[in-house]
């Protein structure tokens, strides 16, 4: 990923991404080593989700099923509610 990348997201978003985009990137964002690895996936979990990015819960179970429970507790810190499935996953 470009070191730019968040630079890049908020253009994007600024240039008028869609609702239903933002939600899909979150989506994306939430389940990709590489983000993680490179140091941008909480980054990127928090600009989405103040940039009006709505949560899915099916996002959770996709993240635990890729192994980011790093990214499941970003949301997590941000507010979003625990489901007795996501506390589940991550061992709550």
């Amino acid at each position: 990923m470009p070191l730019n990348t968040i630079q890049i997201a908020e253009a994007i978003i600024d240039a008028g991404a869609e609702q239903a985009d933002l939600e899909y990137t979150l989506a994306l964002v939430m389940t990709s080593g590489p983000a993680r690895q490179q140091g941008f996936q909480r980054p990127l979990i928090k600009l989405l989700i103040a940039r009006g990015a709505k949560f899915k819960d099916d996002s959770f179970l996709s993240s635990l099923g890729h192994r980011e429970r790093d990214a499941v507790a970003a949301v997590l810190e941000m507010g979003v509610p625990v489901s007795v499935t996501v506390a589940a996953g991550m061992g709550r």
